[in-house]
């Protein structure tokens, strides 16, 4: 004689509700993992460069449209953002206002005050509406030796 074992209402519900929320979970899990996936290797906009050099008074950034690119302006980005790490680890953030545009290809972006020699990563954003995007990244080796341009350490970015 076999005892078939009919479980309740409330475990089975339990377990209905366990299950969904594990699969909601995995999926938001593959989403989000997709999502960091996809920003870290999408190629950036390989038309602009941009460079690092450093003065007695300031850390400066330029970015440009490659001289072989498509004419494109500056204003294409919308509004744009630099975000300078220094050295130290620290995070600098430059605005639309504190960028000066030199010409419809090129942006230059100033750090006042005398700078710290070290590797420094600068990342270029343009926006569309409420959203940024990365347009370029470098990452540069800096020395208060006058020379223009430092030591590229990334020879990927553009």
């Amino acid at each position: 004689m076999q005892v078939t074992v009919v479980p309740s209402w409330p475990r089975v519900f339990a377990a209905g509700l366990i299950g969904g929320a594990g699969f909601y979970l995995l999926f938001f899990l593959v989403a989000w993992f997709w999502k960091l996936l996809r920003y870290r290797l999408e190629r950036r906009d390989e038309d602009w460069t941009n460079t690092a050099s450093m003065t007695d008074d300031a850390v400066v950034f330029v970015l440009e449209r490659r001289p072989e690119a498509p004419s494109v302006s500056i204003g294409d980005h919308g509004r744009m953002e630099v975000v300078v790490k220094a050295p130290d680890g620290v995070l600098r953030t430059l605005g639309a206002e504190e960028l000066q545009p030199m010409a419809d290809r090129t942006v230059v972006a100033r750090i006042q005050g005398p700078g710290q020699s070290g590797d420094y990563e600068v990342r270029w954003y343009g926006s569309r509406r409420k959203w940024y995007y990365e347009v370029t990244r470098g990452l540069f080796r800096l020395a208060p030796d006058g020379r223009a341009g430092g030591d590229r350490l990334d020879k990927r970015a553009g």
